[in-house]
Order: structure tokens, then C-alpha cells, then sequence
């Protein structure tokens, strides 16, 4: 790299990881990025609306990778402004799920993922969107939207956390009805939650969608119809399975755009992040938007 410039690296670390923690990660940093391709940036703040500041002065001074570190909403914070960027997104996954992390098999160990931005394999994938919100990994309505907004508000958080809750909540929920029309058909169905999925998994390896590609130009739609209470712990086997496309009560179409409409307005979640819209639920997914480092 004698004589040419080097490229900027800018690493975004969630503002709730602790100062022992980022100055573990500093360290790291110093040791294993290549400095002879690279110089590098920290960046942490509290306030989302700085962190976005940051970033977007970063890819405006030519940063050729903006680093997510920490889970699927730290991923969403900073590649929703890298779309049709020519600024790469790359991981170091810190997160309770890591959903977009592990479908792309990127390494958990954060000497392994910096070394993955060493190497500098760059893919493009696709972005969905969920009512205007960008998503990665997976969208959805529902029951899982409605477990999504109660976890938020737990301090157990990760993949017990998760279970807690959705047990918690299952004994009082209710399928709802939803319309939407594919392929020139009107359905509807008495679905437990809809999932939109770009990729194959939630998080912690648990397969919405097993099938699922992150540059085909396609969602997968996971509709979860009623089913009776004994039949729930074999579909959570077969969630962590990869085998949930194999039961009679889940359904599954591909589409690159679809509109779902409920009774009323509702929770909606993107990327594990949870929001409230009306009725009307409308999904769209863009083609190879999204540069991504890749091992």
C-alpha cells in the first residue's frame, strides 16, 4: 500500500455497550485491522440523532466501510443510510439475536469479524421496507410483533429473555384475520403473525424462513395460520430446525412486493425493532441496495 491512500474504516458501536467493553473492542482494533490499508474511526454516542450525524458526515468524506457493532438495530441505525451508498457495511456482532450476522456467517468472535474486514469481500443484497421502514432481516405483524414490543421493555434480554415472554404472552393471544392479495388472488387467513423475511433467521440460529436468500429480489412470506396448543412445541422444534417450511400450519410465498391489511391499527416490528402503524401493512423489497462485507 506504499504510496496510496488509505481507506477509512468508521465503527459505530451500540451506545449501550459499556466503556469497558468499547475500550476491549479499541484494543482489538488497534491489533488486528490492517492499518496498512486502513485508518479507523470510533464512534459512540448516546443520542441517535449524533450517531446519524456522524455517519452521514462520514459517508459524505468518502468512508469506504461503516462498522455495526452490535445486534440486528444497531445493523438497521447505520444500513438504512448506507442504501444505494457506495459506503460498505460491515458487522462485529454484539447483539442478543445477530439475526443478519449469522445468515451471513459472519463470526460472533470480534477478532474473526475484523479480520473479515481485512479481507474486504464485498456482496450486494437486497433491502426490504415495512410501511417506509427499512428492514434486513425481518419484518413481521403479529404475535412476534407483539412479543417484540414487550421485550423491549425487559432488562433479560437475549434469547431467554425472548422465550420468557413469548410464553407469556401466547396464553393470551388470539389469531387475527388478514387479506392480502398474491398473484392476482385475494387470501385470507386466521394467522397467528405474518413474517416478511429477507433472510433465513430471526436470530440465535431460530429459521423463519429456510429458504430465504438476501439477493434473489425476493421476500419470503411466512404466514403462521391458527393451530392448537399441542402442536406448538413441535413447531418451535422445527423453527430451530430448519425444518419450519415442513408444517401444515405454516405457509410460504415469495414476492418482491405485497400489501396485508388488519381489523385495526397494530404493532409491526423491523429487524427486532418494534413500531405501531395503521392497518394497512405495506412491504417492499430493492434489489441489491445494500454493499456488505462479507467472509
Amino acid at each position: 500500500m506504499n504510496g496510496q491512500t488509505k481507506e477509512k474504516v468508521v465503527f459505530v458501536v451500540n451506545p449501550n455497550a459499556g466503556r469497558r467493553k468499547t475500550s476491549r473492542l479499541e484494543n482489538l482494533i488497534k491489533k488486528h485491522l490492517d492499518h496498512k490499508k486502513y485508518n479507523h474511526e470510533i464512534i459512540q454516542d448516546q443520542s441517535i440523532e449524533k450517531v446519524n450525524a456522524r455517519i452521514e458526515n462520514a459517508i459524505k468524506t468518502g468512508a469506504s466501510i461503516i462498522v455495526a457493532v452490535g445486534g440486528d438495530g444497531t445493523v438497521n441505525l447505520i444500513g438504512r443510510q448506507l442504501i444505494n451508498s457506495n459506503t460498505a457495511l460491515a458487522i462485529i456482532p454484539k447483539g442478543s439475536g445477530n439475526g443478519l450476522a449469522r445468515h451471513l456467517k459472519i463470526p460472533l468472535n470480534t477478532v474473526r469479524a475484523i479480520q473479515t474486514i481485512n479481507d474486504h469481500k464485498v456482496i450486494k443484497m437486497d433491502v426490504g421496507s415495512i410501511n417506509d421502514h427499512a428492514f434486513f432481516c425481518a419484518a413481521g405483524t403479529g404475535f412476534d410483533a407483539q412479543v417484540i414490543q414487550y421485550f423491549h421493555r425487559k432488562k433479560n434480554r437475549g434469547l431467554l429473555g425472548y422465550i420468557t415472554t413469548s410464553v407469556f404472552l401466547f396464553f393470551n393471544y388470539r389469531p387475527e384475520k388478514y387479506t392480502f392479495q398474491l398473484r392476482e388472488k385475494t387470501l385470507e387467513v386466521n394467522a397467528y403473525f405474518i413474517s416478511f423475511s429477507n433472510t433465513s433467521q430471526f436470530g440465535n440460529n431460530a429459521y423463519i424462513a429456510p429458504m430465504a436468500k438476501v439477493n434473489d429480489g425476493k421476500l419470503d412470506i411466512c404466514v403462521v395460520k391458527d393451530f392448537p396448543f399441542f402442536a406448538v412445541f413441535r413447531l418451535i422444534v422445527q423453527l430451530f430446525t430448519r425444518s419450519l417450511d415442513k408444517s401444515k400450519y405454516v405457509d410460504y410465498y415469495q414476492t418482491n412486493s405485497i400489501i396485508v391489511e388488519r381489523k385495526n391499527s397494530a404493532p409491526i416490528h423491523f429487524d427486532g425493532e418494534p413500531a405501531i402503524t395503521d392497518k394497512e401493512v405495506r412491504v417492499n423489497i430493492r434489489k441489491n441496495a445494500l454493499s456488505v462485507i462479507v467472509p
